[in-house]
């Protein structure tokens, strides 16, 4: 079967392209991904085009050279979610585009340069497969799976738990997902961990102390409470920072962060919560997968905003909370989000922007309802027994007491959909990690953040195993599927 494969940096992803091949489950006609495999690639894989995301010519945006496109699918310019797709592509090169050098002609062009690129391989190399490690969300890998799955080829791509190293295998960001082999038992061992791990996951609601940090909000903020060998890396950290400042791109992002700073110190309140009801926004960081492209048609946070205020009653309000992601000095928050983003939140009728220092567990138990693209803060609502909406393709949809955004919706329909008790949530995180997620981790900040499971060969060699069949399955599941089409088409029918 031919397959374009997308890994990240970790070696478990070039492992696994290696073992496919040599059980001939797979031939690599195009490897796009982490720079950091480029030359192993090469050797490995003589026969596959190899291009790595990292290469100056994608950051100059130099296309790479292809033949003519053909364009002989117009359903790939006529499919009524190409729209949605430019647009989320165009948000792609934005956050390529560091320091705001593309002019709006220019970006264009360079998109339709893009796809016409993205059409070209697919015609010349004729992948039955792009296997994908995370949904796509360089600006590379996102035109070339769009346009590959407009163009009628498979797309899979995996989603993480970032409650615990589990991975779901799906065919687009909606769904659905694949079954875990139940036969082979290779994920014993790793089930019974996870069970444990959503039970004290749970348990932290019942005592009071929830809400997940991600990696990144845990390292900032163990800054705040770190030892001397900490805090000799940070000074140095900072001693380096100062350095940097003095080229202009740095000193530009300094001034672009103090202005997000500025503006929503002038324009946020602080005031007592809880005096009106009022619904949960918590603001995504951006630029960040959990909104591009994981939030689809709804990245936009503005919009799922006005579209949230159009079936909230005019006596409820809406709190919306900055991500601390935002303004720390570390992160990109500048591309993401321009100052008069603040002023165009308050634009919207009964919404509130409070500081990013508000407890978020002190919103979320006084709200009447959380809202959010595809947030965590869905899943700890719902567990709190809360109505939770979520816009995107979160990794816990369709889970008791949270609701997907649909224009039919109405206000009443979101009061009514929780419903369910916390052992109901309970026994649907338990029933979707028995039937569709196996072991593993995504890329190689994940792995450290769960590194005490990573401690002896026992559950790297479960991860393999399991990703890889799972793999096959679904691979081998597309072989028949292929033949059948030949096969009808061979008919006449």
């Amino acid at each position: 079967m031919r397959i374009i494969w997308c890994p990240t940096g970790r070696d478990l992803w070039f492992d696994l392209a290696v073992k496919m091949q040599s059980e001939s489950l797979a031939e690599i006609v195009m490897w796009l991904g982490d720079d950091r495999h480029e030359k192993k690639a090469i050797t490995q894989f003589p026969g596959a085009k190899v291009l790595s995301l990292d290469a100056t010519r994608w950051q100059n945006q130099t296309v790479p050279q292809t033949s003519s496109a053909q364009c002989r699918k117009s359903q790939l310019w006529l499919a009524n979610d190409w729209y949605p797709i430019r647009d989320i592509a165009t948000k792609l090169i934005d956050r390529d585009d560091k320091e705001g050098r593309l002019s709006p002609l220019e970006r264009e062009a360079y998109l339709h340069e893009l796809i016409f690129w993205a059409v070209s391989e697919i015609e010349n190399l004729r992948p039955e497969a792009i296997v994908l490690a995370e949904a796509a969300h360089s600006t590379q890998q996102y035109v070339l799976q769009a346009v590959a799955r407009v163009m009628g080829v498979k797309v899979l791509h995996f989603v993480s738990w970032p409650i615990l190293p589990g991975l779901e295998l799906r065919t687009s960001g909606e769904g659905p997902r694949e079954f875990a082999d139940q036969v082979a038992g290779e994920r014993t061992s790793f089930l019974v961990s996870a069970f444990a791990e959503v039970d004290a996951y749970i348990k932290k609601f019942k005592d009071g102390d929830y809400g997940f940090e991600p990696r990144y909000m845990k390292l900032q903020s163990d800054a705040a409470h770190a030892g001397e060998g900490r805090l000799l890396s940070s000074l140095i950290r900072k001693f380096f920072s100062t350095l940097r400042l003095l080229s202009g791109k740095h000193r530009k992002w300094a001034t672009a962060r103090k202005a997000l700073i500025h503006a929503q110190s002038v324009i946020g309140q602080s005031k007592t919560v809880g005096a009106k009801p009022y619904v949960y926004f918590p603001l995504h960081y951006e630029p960040e997968r959990t909104t591009t492209p994981d939030g689809a048609m709804y990245r936009d946070q503005l919009q799922a905003l006005a579209l949230l205020r159009s079936i909230v009653p005019d006596e409820v309000e809406i709190i919306v909370k900055e991500h601390p992601s935002t303004h720390n000095q570390r992160m990109l928050g500048h591309l993401g989000r321009h100052p008069r983003h603040y002023k165009a939140l308050t634009r919207i009728a009964g919404l509130c922007l409070l500081p990013h220092t508000t407890p978020s567990n002190q919103l979320l138990s006084g709200c009447v309802a959380v809202a959010t693209i595809t947030g965590t803060a869905a899943l700890e609502g719902a567990i709190l027994g809360k109505p939770a909406l979520y816009f995107g393709n979160p990794w816990y949809q369709d889970c008791p007491n949270t609701l997907r955004y649909d224009q039919k919706l109405t206000w009443k329909d979101i009061l009514q959909s929780s419903s369910s008790s916390l052992e109901h949530i309970r026994e649907w995180l338990v029933a979707t990690l028995t039937s569709h997620v196996v072991p593993g981790t995504i890329n190689p900040s994940n792995e450290s953040y769960f590194s005490n499971w990573y401690t002896n060969d026992t559950f790297r060699t479960e991860e393999f195993d399991c990703i890889f069949n799972i793999l096959k399955k679904a691979l081998l599941q597309q072989v028949i599927e292929n033949n059948q089409k030949q096969s009808l088409k061979v008919n006449g029918k």
